[in-house]
């Protein structure tokens, strides 16, 4: 295990950039100054590393590009994470053995893209992300920041959207809404929802599709006004609470069960 700093000028991930000798397992690798565009030395999923840190003092810089994406192995131990923050711009890969990226974390004003192997918790307080639908993420907090989420057979497994303003285009077992977010619902038209919940705290669903089963509502507004096609969302159970539900016609809302004082608004023109 060693610590490792990027050079001053580095435009490799290689060796070279980062003062010499082979990246091994269990290595840190730590990004502390600005700079300018890695495009080489991209694949290190040779090694498993322990932790890639960028810092939020690091404003400027580019790791990879379209097509071209930094390939990290970050599973050497539970705990082994990726920390983006800073201005950085960058394109991620989870490769190696088990193309396993444990814990992805990124702040600041950072813009990433993830293209592909599973991040198995990741946590965003700020700037924007993109998760392709090459890339499975297990866990995702949004505690801020804005980001969209395309479309995968392989739903997310928690997804909890405290903050920010999100886009979600495939499937979450389990979606809770807190007040300070806004999330757009619009998964692709072949997402199963079996067993699918959805719990709201606050803040704003956008609500485009998907017969989510079981939904209990308990602040925050619900707007189906966009919905795509017919669809009859909370078949188990469709609890609110303290809601104001802009309604469609497109959308059974017949399950509704009202819990206290919401304000159920039927059609409200869009403008």
């Amino acid at each position: 295990m060693a610590t490792r700093y990027l050079t001053e000028g580095a435009t490799t991930f290689a060796a070279a950039g980062w003062g010499g000798g082979a990246i091994a397992d269990d290595d840190v690798l730590i990004v502390d100054h600005n700079f300018g565009v890695i495009s080489a030395g991209l694949d290190n999923s040779g090694a498993s590393i322990e932790s890639f840190w960028v810092k939020p003092t690091v404003t400027q810089g580019q790791i990879g590009g379209n097509g071209s994406s930094f390939i990290v192995d970050a599973d050497s131990s539970s705990d082994a994470f990726m920390s983006i923050w800073g201005g950085v711009i960058g394109y991620y890969t989870a490769g190696g053995n088990n193309s396993t990226v444990n814990n992805f974390d990124q702040g600041g004003s950072a813009r990433s893209w993830l293209t592909g192997g599973t991040f198995t918790t990741v946590t965003v307080s700020g700037g924007q992300l993109s998760v392709n639908g090459s890339t499975t993420v297990v866990t995702l907090y949004a505690w801020g920041g804005s980001g969209t989420i395309d479309y995968s057979a392989t739903d997310i497994t928690n997804l909890y959207v405290m903050g920010g303003t999100w886009t979600l285009k495939r499937g979450a077992t389990n979606i809770y809404v807190g007040k300070d977010a806004r999330l757009t619902y619009d998964p692709d038209p072949s997402t199963a929802h079996t067993g699918h919940s959805l719990t709201m705290y606050g803040g704003v669903i956008d609500w485009m599709d998907g017969a989510i089963p079981t939904v209990n509502a308990y602040a925050g507004e619900i707007d189906f006004r966009h919905a795509r096609r017919s669809f009859t969302p909370g078949s188990t159970a469709f609890n609110v609470g303290g809601v104001r539900i802009y309604s469609s016609a497109s959308v059974d809302e017949s399950n509704i069960t009202m819990i206290g004082a919401s304000k159920y608004q039927t059609e409200v023109p869009l403008g």
